[in-house]
């Protein structure tokens, strides 16, 4: 189990029409993972992929594609083209 932050009454109300759809979801700085998890469970059949220059994540996602980026890797990270 993890420790939510707050944001549960937010997603329902903003992200509900989004909880069936096959979508794919990128978050840019994911830290420790909590927003990442949170999305994770709510938006089952979403496809997540994070880009971080550390990866903390305390809650293993399966499924989950990671992108390990520097600040040299900015440049590639502008041009990511996802398909």
């Amino acid at each position: 189990m993890f420790k939510g932050h707050g944001f549960a009454k937010f997603y329902e109300k903003h992200f509900k029409s989004l909880k069936k759809r096959n979508i794919n979801i990128l978050e840019i700085g994911i830290w420790e993972g909590a927003s990442t998890a949170s999305f994770f469970h709510y938006l089952k059949k979403a496809q997540f992929f994070a880009i971080d220059r550390n990866f903390k994540l305390n809650t293993p996602l399966k499924g989950l594609i990671f992108f390990f980026v520097t600040p040299h890797h900015l440049k590639t990270c502008l041009n990511l083209k996802l398909t």
